[in-house]
């Protein structure tokens, strides 16, 4: 659910309501070419009204109920897809939080502003890699399992270190690379494909970079459009940031590629190399490489039919 997309199915003089548990919201298109907005229903306040430069805050009340209204003063597409990003903001904010007033929008509003202002900072292509591959594999899962919430299931944001785990019968583990490609994976510690799962697979994710391509925040907003839903969004939004990428920074750096292809293990099959944990204490962590070249894969079907089994278990 991006508000750019809800402001673009509003015909004039209409709205829609937000799939959002947290506050009643709605998104409004008013007469004027480009006048949009939101409606938040938030608890009792002291009311506030600022004109900004590109958009009004206002506070109403209508029977009983407290109403905060951000409605745009733009003019261009530019500016409007700007201030639909201000309102996504707002609404991740206000997830956080179940009891908020008009103050607690307003700070919001100028935490944004102030935020906007700053530098443009960069993320390590490698970090930009490996989040896409995870990406890609949960539009995946969502678009298969629509009916359940996959977000659940990804645990790589919350430093876990295996990606996916589904229960303790199933997990999914994702390698990404970028051209050009080597034969090896790395494997960052030996409990990532030693360890009590009963079964797991390996997807290793090849990708190309090309001027035709999609950055990370693109692969980001492609799923956000498919889960339509705002407290999913938000919580793809908060898992992305504690992989350390902030969906609201601006990033001087973002890669734009294409997938190769996808290929994927069985990393319980006796076949698969393996290092093994060794008795030794005095050994923490280990780190290694494994070769892929002559292993054999298997179908994404396989992989699917799996989470599927622990999807009807539980």
């Amino acid at each position: 659910m991006k508000i750019i997309s809800q402001f673009r199915k509003l015909q004039k003089g209409s709205k829609i309501s937000l799939r959002f548990l947290k506050y009643r919201t709605e998104v409004f298109c008013g007469n004027g070419l480009y006048e949009y907005g939101v409606e938040i229903i938030v608890l009792d306040g002291k009311p506030l009204t600022k004109q900004y430069e590109k958009f009004s805050l206002l506070t109403e009340k209508r029977n009983s109920e407290n109403i905060v209204i951000i409605k745009s003063g733009v003019e261009s597409e530019d500016e409007l897809e700007v201030f639909a990003y201000l309102i996504e903001y707002v609404l991740f904010e206000l997830s956080k939080k179940s009891q908020s007033g008009p103050k607690d929008v307003k700070r919001f509003i100028d935490d944004w502003l102030e935020f906007s202002r700053g530098k443009s900072i960069e993320i390590s292509i490698e970090k930009q890699i490996g989040l896409i591959g995870e990406l890609l594999v949960l539009g995946e899962l969502v678009k298969t399992f629509p009916n359940s919430n996959q977000l659940n299931n990804w645990h790589g944001p919350e430093g876990a270190k295996i990606d996916f785990i589904f229960s303790d019968k199933f997990a999914l583990e994702v390698k990404s690379r970028i051209q050009p490609f080597k034969d090896w994976i790395s494997i960052s510690s030996t409990e990532q494909l030693d360890n009590d799962i009963d079964m797991q697979h390996l997807a290793v994710c090849d990708f190309l970079p090309s001027d035709s391509g999609k950055t990370i925040k693109q692969f980001v907003d492609d799923l956000i459009i498919h889960l339509d839903d705002r407290d999913l969004a938000n919580q793809l939004i908060e898992k992305m940031r504690k992989s350390n990428y902030d969906y609201f920074k601006t990033y001087s750096n973002l890669l734009k590629v294409n997938l190769f292809r996808k290929t994927f293990f069985d990393t319980k099959k006796g076949d698969f190399p393996i290092l093994r944990k060794g008795n030794d204490l005095r050994i923490d962590k280990i780190k290694y490489d494994i070769n892929i070249r002559e292993l054999e894969g298997i179908d994404f079907s396989e992989t699917i039919s799996r989470v599927r089994s622990q999807q009807v278990q539980n």
